[in-house]
């Protein structure tokens, strides 16, 4: 259902739904993505980095977590800090 909100452009009532998946699965990586491009359409870079941080953290980063975190970053005008750190961590080369 959060999807087909977010889909018919009902962005409150598809939050509440990915915020709602989030308290029944912690940390599952389509509903962490789903809410990320939510925020990042909404202008809320910082939200979108911290939505992201759990799919960031482990040896393989979720390419498409990557990615949005990439926009997000762009979009708060941090991309070449962003960039750098992530070369620096060896996940772009």
């Amino acid at each position: 259902a959060a999807v087909a909100h977010h889909e018919a452009g009902r962005l409150d009532a598809a939050e509440a739904g990915y915020t709602q998946a989030l308290a029944l699965c912690p940390g599952r990586p389509s509903v962490l993505l789903n809410l990320a491009q939510l925020q990042l359409a909404r202008g809320q870079a910082p939200r979108v980095r911290e939505t992201l941080a759990p799919l960031l953290a482990g040896p393989e980063p979720e390419p498409d977590a990557l990615r949005l975190w990439l926009q997000a970053a762009e979009a708060s005008g941090q991309a070449d800090d962003a960039v750098a750190a992530l070369q620096a961590l060896g996940r772009l080369q």
